[in-house]
């Protein structure tokens, strides 16, 4: 990856490194380490270093790789950046460290891909949280995107901007793009009002949702709904089918509007320092990898960034028309194909391959966010949160099985099934397997979180500060595991007792 200079027939200058990690960075890679802390007897001969959700913490990251000794693989789970300070240092880091990490794609990591690949829905949401977690600055300086377009709409179109929001910079600029992405994805998360035209009764409720000065024009009850729905009590079914009507009957954007979308979609899509930087943070475009006992390793260990998704009676479930490891190899396969018709795109600027792939790079659209996408497994609720109260009970995401019975599930017949089904899927052993995750931070105390009888381990310890400031690697070796702590830089065992099913089996956590 270029860390200077110009790319050949461009105009932009690739993007730069601070200086303060550069020395650091180069021992990294030359794998030298001062005074590295002594591995565990326990642990055996170190086979992996293990990290995930580094959300752009650098600093923490990496001062606990130079307390470490050198591992022969680094495997990272994924969602490199957001929320932390350091996006360039990020993905630099898991480069230049030797040997280089192997990076998987979380989901956070796709909404990166997505916009560069042209999304609009994408595009614009990577702009919201950008702005929503005050990397604006970023945007500008090291990618090159101008912000000037969101600013003018939001002078004019938000200037009493309704909701909860958190941008220090302009809280009207993170408004007016968390409305424009609500918008964009209404087709995508609410297809079942895809048809739907909102009367001008349902216009004027919705537009109150996100001015203050629209609440005027109320007419009848509309106000009386308006107050229902974001009041502070839990919203009854009628009054939570009538939000999604909202929010998902406005699917068209005004010149204005489409103008904005259209700007940042090009603007990612055209940076040749984006595309780099992108690049660095896929690495080879996997989503999953393996540690086998055949390799040394205590288990037959599965490795991704969320889990594998499943239905509700323990068997795989179909993803993009296929299951299992073909699911997840067909998905590989399309970020790679898309990343190369991208690649093709900025070196030569023929948008061929853009146009021959356009169906794989729509379908990705759904891969940070989709409820059945294996990266998230979950019902994004950005709608809700922007301007409804948390009592309303829509803040709370909808989960698949994975997270509401595999992790937490004491039956070892769901467990056994669930294991045989994933194993055979995967070439793995049933009675071995252990299936390694993070996207979901234990953020009380940074724990290693134990479910499904020993057989599922969630190792998102909440490196970013949002998410509890604490953070650790999982460290694998021929004779167990452990963790270590980012926080304090101790060791502590990883006890799956994989074998016990029953009472006790229930999810824990390890401090």
């Amino acid at each position: 990856m270029r860390t200077n200079g110009i790319r050949p027939g461009t105009e932009r200058a690739a993007m730069t490194l601070k200086p303060e990690y550069k020395k650091r960075f180069i021992d990294l890679h030359r794998r030298l380490r001062t005074a590295p802390l002594t591995l565990p007897m326990g642990l055996g001969r170190p086979l992996a270093l293990v990290s995930t959700d580094t959300h752009a913490e650098v600093e923490r990251c990496l001062t606990g790789l130079e307390r470490l000794p050198i591992f022969d693989r680094h495997i990272d789970l994924g969602d490199k950046l957001d929320r932390g300070p350091e996006p360039l240092a990020a993905t630099h880091m898991l480069e230049v460290t030797n040997p280089p990490a192997h990076r998987l794609i979380g989901n956070h990591d796709a909404m990166w891909i997505g916009a560069g690949l042209g999304i609009p829905r994408l595009a614009i949401e990577l702009v919201r949280w950008l702005m929503r977690y005050n990397e604006q600055n970023f945007l500008v300086n090291e990618m090159g995107i101008n912000l000037n377009p969101l600013e003018r709409y939001a002078e004019t179109r938000f200037q009493d901007a309704r909701g909860h929001y958190k941008a220090k910079l302009s809280t009207k600029m993170e408004a007016a793009a968390t409305y424009l992405k609500i918008i964009a994805e209404a087709p995508y998360r609410f297809p079942e009002h895809r048809r739907t035209e909102l009367n001008e009764s349902e216009r004027r409720v919705r537009d109150a949702l996100f001015h203050h000065s629209a609440a005027m024009a109320f007419r009848g009850g509309e106000r009386e709904r308006f107050e229902r729905l974001t009041g502070e009590d839990r919203l009854e079914t009628e009054d939570e089918l009538y939000f999604y009507r909202l929010m998902g009957g406005l699917r068209e954007f005004t010149e204005e509007e489409q103008t904005v979308v259209d700007h940042f979609t090009r603007a990612f899509q055209e940076s040749h320092a984006y595309f780099q930087l992108i690049e660095c943070m896929v690495g080879r475009g996997d989503i999953y990898t393996t540690l086998r006992m055949s390799e040394g390793a205590p288990y037959d260990m599965l490795l991704t960034h969320a889990g594998i998704p499943i239905t509700e009676s323990g068997d795989l479930a179909v993803y993009n028309g296929f299951k299992g490891q073909e699911a997840f190899t067909a998905l590989e396969n399309d970020i790679r194909m898309a990343i190369t018709a991208w690649r093709w795109f900025i070196e030569t600027g023929d948008r061929a391959l853009l146009e021959a792939d356009a169906d794989i790079i729509d379908r990705l659209g759904d891969l940070p966010w989709g409820a059945e996408s294996p990266l998230y497994m979950r019902q994004m609720q950005t709608a809700a949160r922007a301007v409804l109260n948390e009592a309303s009970g829509l803040y709370e995401e909808p989960e698949g099985p994975f997270f509401t019975k595999w992790t937490s599930s004491t039956d070892p017949h769901f467990v056994h099934h669930v294991c045989r089904e994933i194993s055979s899927s995967f070439g793995l052993d049933s009675r071995r397997l252990v299936i390694v995750h993070g996207h979901k931070p234990e953020k009380k105390q940074g724990a290693f979180v134990v479910g499904a009888g020993g057989h599922d381990l969630n190792i998102d310890a909440g490196t970013a500060k949002s998410y509890g400031g604490h953070g650790a690697f999982l460290l694998v070796g021929t004779n167990g595991l452990y963790k270590f702590s980012l926080d304090n830089h101790n060791f502590s065992p990883v006890n799956l007792n994989i074998e016990f099913f029953g009472q006790g089996a229930q999810a824990r956590a390890l401090v």
